[in-house]
Order: C-alpha cells, then sequence, then structure tokens
C-alpha cells in the first residue's frame, strides 16, 4: 500500500498529499466492505435500502418524512424503496390513526434479523482483515479513526448529514 500512496496522485494529476491519499484509499476500502457485506449477507437488497434499514434499526418506529430527513434522501424515494422493502416483508408500513397523513414504518422480525447478519458479516470480516494486523498498529489506527469520528461530529450541522448508515 506505501508504494501505492507513493506513487499516486491528486484528482488534478499532481501529486498529492500521501496522508490525505491513503484516506482516500481506506475511504474506498471501508466503502467495499460496507457494499460487500449487504452483497454476502442480504442477496437481493441495495446498499441504500440497508441503509434505510440500519436508520429503522437506530430509531425504532419513525415517521417516513423524518427517515427521509435523517438518511438525507427525498421522501419519494422512501416510499419507493420502503415499497420493495415491504413487499420482501423487511419493513412495516403504518397510517397514524390520528393523522392519516403520516406514515410510521418499522423493520420486521425478518428485517432486524437481516440487519443483524449484514453486521455478523462485518464482524468476521473485521476480525479477519485485523487479524493480518499487528496489534500495536491496531491500536494506533483504533485511535486514529477515532480521532477522525471527533472531528467529523465537530463539523457545523449544516455540513453534517448525521452520521449517515452504511
Amino acid at each position: 500500500m506505501q508504494d501505492l500512496i507513493e506513487t499516486s496522485t491528486g484528482p488534478t494529476g499532481s501529486s498529492g498529499n500521501s496522508d490525505i491519499l491513503a484516506f482516500q484509499l481506506a475511504t474506498r476500502d471501508l466503502v467495499d466492505l460496507a457494499t460487500r457485506s449487504v452483497d454476502a449477507a442480504a442477496p437481493g437488497v441495495s446498499l441504500p435500502q440497508m441503509r434505510l434499514m440500519f436508520a429503522l434499526s437506530d430509531s425504532g418506529p419513525i415517521p417516513s418524512s423524518t427517515l427521509a430527513r435523517s438518511v438525507g434522501v427525498s421522501p419519494s424515494s422512501v416510499t419507493r424503496m420502503v415499497d420493495r422493502l415491504v413487499r420482501a416483508g423487511l419493513v412495516d408500513r403504518r397510517e397514524n390513526t390520528g393523522n392519516r397523513s403520516m406514515v410510521t414504518l418499522t423493520l420486521t422480525d425478518a428485517g432486524g434479523e437481516l440487519v443483524c447478519r449484514v453486521l455478523a458479516w462485518r464482524h468476521a470480516e473485521w476480525e479477519r482483515l485485523l487479524s493480518t494486523i499487528p496489534p500495536d498498529d491496531r491500536q494506533v489506527a483504533a485511535r486514529v479513526l477515532g480521532a477522525i469520528h471527533e472531528a467529523v461530529a465537530g463539523l457545523p450541522a449544516s455540513v453534517q448529514r448525521g452520521g449517515l448508515p452504511l
């Protein structure tokens, strides 16, 4: 990886800062792992649909408009994705008896089990990958990732997207 970082160029073709390039590669790797986890543990479910399911798992029953805001998509996109997830038996949609225009979404038992399978796949994959890295390096990486998380959490609210589930 070090050779790749040292020979990589930035978006304009000029040599980039090696630490930024390392984080760019890590971003790709993390997204790849997230995508592979859904492909392996939840065949037929797209990554955007899985993001909705993670958000529902984190929040519990939630109005569809609030879910749309929390994952940063339009309400109509949530409606289309939820339609598919309802047909698959993974999400339940209920009208609010006091306000028929408000729809509340929740994971079904099958949806909750699917979220658990994806997370278990990721856990096993992280154990496999991290077992190849010396413990001292793993501890440093964990501290750096914690610092990155804190830095992102400290961004102004207008910049943040609320820790989107992936």
